[in-house]
C-alpha cells in the first residue's frame, strides 16, 4: 500500500486522470439529456464542436446553439446582432484567428469570436465561380496548416495567409451533386485531405494550375455503387471508414479493407449499417455512430457493444436512435441526435462519494477542511483536518473514529498536516506548531 501522505487537491487531481482514462461499455454508464425543455434550440443535432474558449457549439435544425454548460446563445437567420444565413446548420469549424466558419443550408458565415460580429472575408473575391458563399456547405473542416476545406456541389480548399486573410481558392472541378455529402479528413497531417466521392476514396493535392487533383488512394478502396462516405478517423495505423453501406478498416500497411454489418442474429456486431460518426476516446476506444444507437468496439473480441433506444424501458437508454454527430472530451461522450436532442454519457463507475460533517451523527468526519490523506497497509484510512483532529475510516466502514488533543489517545495539536507510516507500522501525525504526535 502507499506510505506517502496523500494531499486532497493530488486526489482530485488523480480522480480527474481516472475519469478520462474510464472505458466505456453496453450498460455501465450514466445518461442525461440536454433537449429543447432546458433551452436548445432544435432537436435535431447536425454537428457538436468545441472551440479554443471551451464553450460547446450544436449545429441544429433550427440555428446554431452556443453552450456554456449551463445556459444558450442561440444564432439562425433573425437572431440579433448577429444572424447567419440559414437555420439548418450542417457544421462548424474554427480557423487560427479565433473565427468560427459555419457551414449550413444558406452558406457560409465566418464568426469572429472575440468581437462576435460576422465577418467578410469573400468581398474582395472573385466569386463568380464559387458555389459556396450563398449555397448550401454540407461539410467543413481546418487542415493541419490552418486552411480550410469546404463542400458545396464541389470541394475547395481556401488558403489562408499569415494575416488571415484569403490568400487563394482552390477547386476540384468535377461537379459532385449527385453527392448528398462528401467525407473530408487530413488524415496524414500533411494539409492534402483523404475525400470519399465517386464510390472511391481519394487523396487531394494541390496541381501546377492551383487546382485541385483527386488521386486514388488504393485499388482496394473502390465501393459498391452509391456508396456515401461519412467520416474517415485514424487509430495506430488503420483508417476506419464510416459509409452508409457499414464500417470498414483499412489496414495501411497490408492494404486490406475489412468490413463490418449488422446482423440481427448478432448482439455484438454493428448494430446498424449507417454509420454517421466516428470518434476515439482517451483510452483509445472506438466510438461509432449510427442510425441505431452507438457501438463501442472492442479489440480482443473484434466485435461491438451497442447503446441503443431500446433499452429506455431499464432506465440506461437512448432517448433517439437516430445518431448525426459524437463528441468527446474528458470522459464524457455527447451525442447529438436526430429527434433527442444532446444525449450526454459518463461512465457509470466514475462516480465521488462525499463525506461531510454532520452534528447530528456520532461517527461522521470532524468538522473544518481536510489537510491530509493516507491509505494504510490494511486499507484504513487516516484524514488529518484543521482544528478538527485525526479521523480514522476503518476499511469497509462508513463511520469515523476520532483522535484529538483531549481524546485519551491525545495529539500534540488538532490540526494534523502530514503522515507517514514506519516500517513498525507506527502512524506519525505532523501537526501546525506542536511538533509530531
Amino acid at each position: 500500500m502507499k506510505r506517502n501522505t496523500l494531499y486532497f487537491i493530488v486526489i482530485l487531481l488523480l480522480h480527474s486522470v481516472l475519469l478520462s482514462a474510464q472505458k466505456f461499455s453496453g450498460d455501465e454508464y450514466n445518461i442525461q439529456f440536454v433537449t429543447m425543455d432546458d433551452g436548445l434550440m432544435h432537436h435535431y443535432i447536425d454537428d457538436i464542436y468545441k472551440d479554443g474558449t471551451g464553450y460547446l457549439w450544436f449545429s441544429t435544425g433550427g440555428g446554431l446553439s452556443r453552450y456554456d454548460g449551463y445556459k444558450f446563445t442561440h444564432y439562425n437567420m433573425n437572431s440579433a446582432p448577429v444572424a447567419i444565413k440559414g437555420n439548418f446548420v450542417h457544421k462548424v469549424c474554427e480557423d487560427d484567428f479565433n473565427r468560427l466558419w459555419i457551414a449550413s443550408e444558406g452558406g457560409l458565415d465566418v464568426l469572429d469570436l472575440r468581437k462576435h460580429q460576422n465577418v467578410d472575408l469573400f468581398s474582395g473575391v472573385d466569386s463568380l465561380n464559387l458555389s459556396f458563399p450563398d449555397n448550401s456547405v454540407v461539410n467543413i473542416l481546418k487542415d493541419a496548416n490552418g486552411d480550410i476545406w469546404l463542400y458545396s456541389t464541389k470541394i475547395y480548399k481556401i488558403q489562408l495567409s499569415e494575416e488571415g486573410d484569403i490568400q487563394d481558392i482552390l477547386l476540384y472541378e468535377d461537379n459532385l451533386q449527385g453527392e448528398l455529402f462528401v467525407a473530408l479528413s487530413d488524415i496524414d497531417n500533411d494539409g492534402n485531405v483523404w475525400a470519399g466521392f465517386n464510390n472511391q476514396i481519394y487523396k487531394l493535392f494541390p496541381s501546377e494550375d492551383n487546382r485541385l487533383k483527386a488521386f486514388p488512394l488504393s485499388n482496394k478502396l473502390n465501393f459498391e455503387a452509391k456508396t456515401m462516405f461519412m467520416k474517415f478517423l485514424l487509430k495506430e495505423n488503420d483508417v476506419w471508414i464510416g459509409t452508409d453501406r457499414g464500417l470498414y478498416r483499412y489496414y495501411r500497411n497490408e492494404d486490406v479493407l475489412k468490413v463490418y454489418r449488422s446482423r440481427a442474429d448478432d448482439p455484438h456486431s454493428l448494430s446498424h449499417d449507417y454509420v454517421s460518426e466516428l470518434v476515439l476516446t482517451d483510452s483509445k476506444q472506438l466510438v461509432a455512430g449510427t442510425l441505431k444507437g452507438i457501438n463501442i468496439y472492442n479489440p480482443s473480441s473484434d466485435a461491438f457493444d451497442q447503446i441503443v433506444a431500446g433499452h429506455a424501458s431499464e432506465g440506461y437508454g437512448l432517448n433517439s436512435n437516430f445518431i448525426n454527430a459524437v463528441f468527446y472530451e474528458e470522459g464524457i461522450l455527447w451525442l447529438g441526435t436526430e429527434t433527442g436532442g444532446i444525449n450526454k454519457l459518463s461512465p457509470r463507475n466514475a462516480f465521488i462519494r462525499n463525506y461531510t460533517h454532520d452534528k447530528n451523527v456520532e461517527g461522521s468526519i470532524s468538522r473544518n477542511p481536510v489537510n491530509a490523506i493516507l491509505e494504510d497497509e490494511d486499507e484504513n484510512l487516516w484524514i488529518g483536518t484543521v482544528e478538527g483532529g485525526l479521523n480514522l475510516k476503518g476499511k469497509g466502514e462508513e463511520r469515523f473514529t476520532h483522535y484529538t488533543a483531549s481524546s485519551s489517545t491525545h495529539l500534540s495539536h488538532n490540526s494534523v498536516s502530514a503522515f507517514s507510516v514506519d516500517d513498525e507500522g507506527r502512524l506519525w501525525a505532523g501537526t501546525w506548531g506542536f511538533g509530531i504526535t
